[in-house]
């Protein structure tokens, strides 16, 4: 259970043209389409290297502070019905 209260939530909308003929040619050529959600995480894990100042973390409960992360670790989580 995810305890923080440290959040952000984006809404965006993106073009994923690029991505669907990505999907298309791999269908065609009979493999396995990377889903959205690889593009996705793909797209965030380039522009953390691009941009390190926003991937940083904060921590401390009383004395908070900023600390920059060197590496780009990304994690997904998804909820099934």
């Amino acid at each position: 259970e995810n305890v923080s209260d440290h959040k952000v939530a984006l809404i965006s909308e993106v073009d994923l043209t690029s991505a669907d003929r990505i999907r298309e040619r791999a269908k065609a050529e009979g493999g396995i389409p990377p889903s959205y959600t690889a593009f996705v995480v793909k797209a965030i894990s380039l522009a953390l290297r691009s941009h390190p100042e926003a991937n940083r973390l904060l921590v401390g409960l009383i004395r908070h502070r900023v600390v920059q992360l060197s590496a780009v670790d990304l994690s997904v989580a998804a909820a099934r019905d």
